[in-house]
């Protein structure tokens, strides 16, 4: 079974969302490090948390997805 992943955005949840369907919102910087994350039906972790989920989306500057942009929300943290 694939894994589903939900997001909190700006107080709500949304999802599901595939693995691929997650890092690509990180690459559009949709989510931020700290925008919570839930696998399945486990407990919600910020998505920097995620293993592996930024360093794929900016190899060699993993850094770089942890400044704020204008799709963060306060909501998200």
């Amino acid at each position: 079974m694939a894994t589903s992943w939900y997001l909190k955005l700006q107080g709500k949840m949304v999802g599901p969302f595939s693995s691929s369907e997650l890092l690509e919102k990180v690459k559009l910087r949709e989510i931020t490090a700290e925008t919570p994350v839930r696998k399945d039906d486990s407990k919600w972790i910020t998505a920097r948390d995620v293993n592996g989920l930024f360093d794929s989306a900016f190899p060699g500057d993993p850094s770089s997805a942890c400044r704020p942009t204008t799709t963060e929300y306060a909501g998200d943290r």
